[in-house]
């Protein structure tokens, strides 16, 4: 009697919770339309191909609960811009296609009244379709498409590049989408070309974007004493999202230079 009495109360309990997903779920379908999407960008006066940072801000300014499930920014939102009143978009922001799967019993988060998550981001975008010429641009972001939810209005400055910018500008012209330097591994020697538009242009406009992918490159090959000598150089860039993303890189490499060298101590350890 007592286990069919357990097993009873086990079961209402299972369909209350169910019940009460289903609801969150219902419920989550037209939350995300309650919250506010603002952007920030790290300036507004930008010299052609100059790549774009912003952080991107998703707030629950409502009184209540709001249940939606974080976005990927740079996927679920779409650019709208508008020069000398013709209107361009741009469906995503991001150059890779792909996210993280749901696991089985996945709960949808919930954003309590005042919650925010933000992230700041470099926006992947090809500057030169997208400001091919100088002058005064307005964008907006709109996150989960055009009907989806708004950003504010931003006003942008393109402006030619000059001097050491113009020579920098010149070398990158001739890759297809040059800021995101994927040319460097189409291209036959790429690494050493993108070296040595470091050492050129490393002051430019462009230059800690370019010594950043370095670092990156650098890294991924194991050679973690080169990696570190291209973060140094940008860690304290007045640039937040370069500076950070140098000093999380710096402190990894610090992590794998400790582990290698633990390693060696134990494999030194007489057997």
């Amino acid at each position: 009697m007592k286990r069919i009495t357990s097993l009873i109360i086990l079961t209402m309990y299972c369909l209350t919770a169910f019940a009460q997903v289903s609801t969150v779920q219902e419920k989550s379908k037209e939350d995300w339309k309650k919250l506010t999407f603002e952007v920030d960008l790290n300036k507004t006066n930008y010299v052609q191909l100059e790549p774009i940072y912003g952080k991107f801000k998703l707030s629950n300014q409502t009184e209540g609960l709001l249940y939606t499930e974080i976005p990927d920014f740079l996927q679920d939102t779409m650019l709208r811009v508008n020069f000398k009143g013709k209107i361009k978009e741009v469906g995503r922001l991001a150059s890779y296609i792909g996210r993280a799967e749901k696991l089985p019993g996945h709960n949808i988060p919930a954003f309590q009244p005042e919650g925010i998550y933000e992230k700041d981001l470099s926006i992947e975008i090809n500057a030169t379709e997208i400001f091919p010429e100088s002058g005064n641009y307005q964008i907006q972001f709109f996150l989960y498409g055009a009907k989806g939810i708004a950003s504010n209005i931003i006003e942008i400055t393109i402006e030619e590049p000059s001097s050491i910018n113009k020579e920098a500008f010149d070398y990158l012209s001739k890759y297809e989408n040059a800021m995101s330097f994927y040319w460097v591994w189409k291209e036959k020697d790429g690494i050493s070309l993108l070296e040595t538009f470091v050492n050129k242009y490393g002051e430019s406009a462009y230059g800690e974007s370019a010594i950043s992918y370095l670092g990156n490159v650098y890294s991924a090959k194991g050679e973690i004493d080169k990696a570190k000598a291209e973060f140094e150089k940008i860690k304290s860039s007045e640039n937040a999202i370069i500076a950070k993303e140098a000093n999380k890189s710096l402190a990894d490499i610090a992590k794998r230079k400790a582990d290698l060298q633990k390693m060696q101590k134990q494999n030194e350890k007489p057997q």
